[in-house]
């Protein structure tokens, strides 16, 4: 009676949970990259911000066009990769040179897929 009991408990459980987290939907890669300003002076911070979705994401990687970059890869806790990703967030920087720079983020797949988006920014000198 007792194990009976146990395993309709198990098997409601597991409905509940399954219902509570249902599968999701494979996305379509998708990155979007922002600047707070598209013109400022040397030594002047500009906040990029990223936003990354999509199916088992790798990493996003952000570079100022000047060398510098950013990466920030998805962080599994173990076992395969969860199934739908996102990511967002910003960083600051300030350029040292006057010129014109592309910035770019790129986000990519554990199979090897990557999308790309950029901004431009105009620097001046100080």
């Amino acid at each position: 009676m007792f194990s009976q009991f146990v395993r309709k408990s198990c098997a409601c459980a597991l409905l509940l949970v399954s219902c509570l987290n249902p599968p999701l939907e494979p996305q379509p890669l998708t990155v979007t990259l922002t600047a707070s300003q598209e013109s400022a002076a040397v030594g002047q911070e500009i906040r990029f911000r990223y936003e990354s979705r999509g199916t088992n994401l790798s990493q996003t990687v952000v570079e100022y066009g000047t060398g510098d970059m950013e990466t920030i890869p998805f962080l599994y806790t173990g076992g395969a990769p969860v199934n739908i990703n996102s990511q967002a967030g910003h960083f600051d920087y300030a350029y040292e040179e006057p010129g014109t720079y592309v910035a770019r983020a790129t986000v990519s797949t554990v199979a090897g897929d990557s999308q790309s988006a950029t901004v431009t920014v105009m620097i001046s000198g100080s």
